[in-house]
């Protein structure tokens, strides 16, 4: 299964994103940007950038609605962290993103 078809699986018709640079971005947008990053990564035969994440955090906010909370790290020069938010919506039996929020962290010294 391509990326792009993973994505679209599992993003809600109506998935809108705050991204850390403050900007909005699409369902479309999201798709082709993340496919563009991946192709252009191995266009220039350089691995991919390596991430991490951690302090997951699940709540249930409603019966078909979860907020999952956690940290990125993007192991790139520099590094880059950010706090991470997505609501997640049960729809058909399967749980899909309906908005997503990253807020980069202040570099640490």
């Amino acid at each position: 299964m391509r990326y792009s078809e993973l994505l679209e699986q599992h993003l809600a018709e109506d998935f809108v994103e705050f991204g850390s640079s403050g900007r909005r971005y699409s369902r479309a947008e999201v798709i082709a940007a993340l496919a563009e990053e991946g192709a252009a990564s191995t266009a220039a035969g350089s691995p991919p950038i390596r991430w991490s994440a951690d302090h997951f955090e699940l709540r249930l906010l409603a019966p078909r609605l979860a907020l999952l909370t956690y940290r990125a790290c993007r192991h790139s020069h520099p590094p880059q962290t950010t706090l991470r938010s997505s609501l997640w919506r049960l729809e058909q039996g399967r749980w899909r993103i309906a908005f997503h929020q990253g807020t980069r962290v202040a570099v640490e010294g």
